[in-house]
């Protein structure tokens, strides 16, 4: 597949996000407090996220991902390359491992495929994911949302693999 025509689809909306490191930990944003929720015990779930969002008309997607991150977290990021041959490319039909031609400024790390969640998009959204470093860590701080969190990636997995209250994720 060539990274161009990928871009192009006149079916699809891009957005872009990262996978941001700051040192040796993955840095997330909270979102806000409209989309917590309760789980069956109501405890009170917090839904984090990773820095990024829609790509604007004319925009590319390092310029996208680079506006996004001063936009959410005050800060720049700088794109960590992936030269693998092969993505992940992710959809509501599985993952499918793809050669990407011709990509300009690397590859992301993987490829979501989302279909249309809101009237007036087009069929499909591609999110593009690139693993970041951010940079001006001293200017950290939550912009859109009401807050950063950092976590080395045991943490992040335990995290992922099952629901926890902070005082699990603390101990």
């Amino acid at each position: 597949m060539n990274f161009n025509e990928l871009i192009q689809d006149p079916k699809a909306d891009l957005s872009v996000a990262m996978l941001a490191t700051v040192d040796d930990k993955l840095c997330f944003v909270i979102q806000p407090k409209n989309r917590w929720g309760k789980n069956e015990l109501e405890q009170t779930t917090i839904p984090f996220g990773g820095i990024g969002g829609k790509v604007e008309s004319g925009e590319d997607l390092l310029s996208a991902l680079s506006r996004e991150c001063q936009e959410e977290v005050g800060c720049s990021c700088e794109i960590i390359p992936n030269n693998k041959k092969f993505i992940p490319m992710i959809s509501n039909d599985g993952v499918a491992f793809t050669e990407i031609k011709n990509a300009p400024y690397g590859l992301p790390e993987f490829i979501f495929k989302n279909k249309k969640s809101e009237p007036g998009r087009k069929d499909y959204t591609y999110v593009f994911v690139y693993k970041s470093k951010l940079l001006d860590v001293d200017k950290i701080k939550p912009l859109d949302n009401p807050a950063i969190i950092m976590m080395n990636q045991d943490l992040f997995m335990r995290v992922v693999q099952n629901e926890m209250i902070l005082a699990q994720a603390v101990q």
